[in-house]
């Protein structure tokens, strides 16, 4: 493993020397605009590849990583159409792509055996996708600072798989109990960093649900112990 990150890195480095044994590479919060090609192909045991917060306007080539599984590209001025990228990267199981904008957000519905994907700020278009749809294998939907006003309406299948879903550091004010049903496998909501007023009626969630997170919100005052015990009397026992 090699962690470069915070390096004011401009340029990739050869890595030539060790590319039979690099399975982990961390070049996140550096500097770098482009990632030539010819940089990263030749990295075949490569599984796990952190890029974000650079300066890269382009996605690089990652076709011939077959092994790579987990990739990060968030915070990046990304431009242009990337609609097809994930479409021969199947094999990804984790994929963080927050604080950046597409023009058009990527078509995920090739990421077969994703498990868990990081959203945010890029979500000025249609959201949820429908490219969710066929990712049966997604567990965990981590959606930060995206402005979100209200809990993500998802549709029946992704509401039967997920059991994670975070929605930190959003605007959502009122979450209405209508989408939240059909969760079958949720055991953990994140509402932190969110403007809600009071206390979410989460007696739609299925009986898998063990763990709310609510800090920083806008409880102002005490809450009342009616408030308390109607929220309590309506989680999963």
């Amino acid at each position: 493993d090699l962690r470069m990150e915070r390096n004011m890195l401009t340029s990739v480095p050869d890595f030539h020397c060790i590319a039979s044994t690099l399975t982990h590479l961390v070049m996140t919060r550096n500097l770098l605009t482009v990632i030539p090609d010819s940089s990263i192909e030749y990295l075949s045991f490569l599984e796990r590849l952190f890029i974000g917060y650079n300066q890269l306007t382009a996605l690089p080539d990652i076709t011939r990583l077959g092994n790579l599984f987990s990739y990060a590209i968030s915070g990046n001025p990304f431009t242009g159409n990337y609609d097809d990228y994930f479409a021969t990267l199947g094999q990804l199981t984790h994929l963080e792509m927050s604080e950046m904008t597409f023009n058009v957000l990527p078509d995920l519905s090739a990421l077969e055996n994703i498990v868990y994907i990081r959203m945010g700020n890029n979500l000025n278009l249609d959201f949820p996708p429908a490219s969710l749809d066929p990712l049966s294998n997604l567990g965990t939907l981590d959606i930060v600072l995206a402005n979100l006003t209200a809990f993500p309406d998802f549709s029946d299948l992704t509401r039967s798989r997920l059991g994670v879903i975070m929605l930190r550091s959003n605007a959502i004010e009122y979450v209405d109990p209508d989408v939240l049903l059909g969760y079958s496998n949720l055991v953990n909501i994140v509402l932190s960093g969110n403007k809600l007023s009071s206390l979410p009626d989460l007696s739609n969630v299925g009986a898998t649900l063990t763990k709310v997170s609510f800090q920083d919100n806008n409880f102002n005052g005490v809450l009342a112990a009616d408030d308390m015990n109607q929220f309590m009397s309506a989680l999963p026992k």
